[in-house]
């Protein structure tokens, strides 16, 4: 897959920070969507179709946390990749990130090869996730035709021993 088949969706609330990720991203092959909220996000997940978040934690109203717990609570953005974009470093903040269901960090400032290694690394994971979620579906559709298949429900008959 090249990066220009990748979609990247950067945001962060700070209008510098996130004008340089989009040229940053853009540089390199990337197509950039771009959010200034984490609200904004959301609706940008659930209308485009997005490969990757590149998010980042501390925003007003929605912080990045947030946005992540609803992304893997909702069944069709649960399998985007989340790299959290932070300017804390300690190890706490890091661990309640991949808890709430990020895929990756990166702590700010980064150096471009840093980020450019990240997001490469999650677009390996994309692949997983997708296999997955192909597995789940490939599952449900064969439980449906194993109970279909098991079920008693189309047996016609009055004798008692049909009826048990």
């Amino acid at each position: 897959m090249s990066n220009d088949s990748i979609s990247v969706l950067a945001v962060d609330d700070n209008e510098d920070a996130l004008f340089a990720l989009e040229r940053m991203l853009s540089h390199n092959g990337y197509q950039v969507y771009s959010a200034k909220s984490g609200v904004e996000a959301l609706e940008l997940l659930r209308s485009e179709d997005i490969d990757i978040l590149l998010l980042d934690v501390m925003m007003p109203e929605m912080d990045g946390y947030e946005v992540t717990r609803q992304m893997k609570a909702d069944e069709r953005l649960r399998y985007i990749p989340v790299i959290l974009v932070t300017a804390k470093s300690n190890l706490e903040d890091i661990v309640y990130g991949l808890d709430q269901g990020a895929d990756d960090y990166i702590t700010k400032p980064f150096k471009q090869d840093e980020l450019i290694a990240r997001l490469n690394a999650v677009v390996r994971m994309k692949s997983l996730y997708q296999e997955l979620r192909d597995t789940r579906a490939d599952n449900r559709a064969l439980r449906i035709v194993v109970q279909r298949a098991t079920s008693f429900d189309n047996i016609i008959g009055n004798s008692r021993a049909m009826q048990r």
